[in-house]
């Protein structure tokens, strides 16, 4: 668990109480990061399509890709 769970709890019951409930979502975290690292993966998969490089816009189509795989990337980080 990432100390991002509590930082900036001075609560020792609160903490304890945040990282029970982190332990005992295991299961639904290992589910969720499946979930995310699926959308990452069509995601990857959409980007190399040939047609994708006929866009005009095809650097921004890119960048927001990038970023929202980062961001996925970050959250999947937070939860394992």
């Amino acid at each position: 668990m990432k100390t991002t769970w509590t930082g900036g709890i001075t609560d020792k019951d609160k903490k304890a109480d945040i990282k029970a409930s982190y332990e005992a979502s295991a299961l639904i975290r290992e589910r969720l990061a499946s979930i995310l690292n699926a959308k990452i993966d069509s995601r990857i998969k959409n980007m190399v399509k040939a047609e994708t490089y006929e866009n005009p816009n095809w650097a921004y189509e890119q960048a927001d890709n990038i970023a929202y795989m980062r961001a996925l990337k970050e959250i999947i980080s937070l939860i394992s």
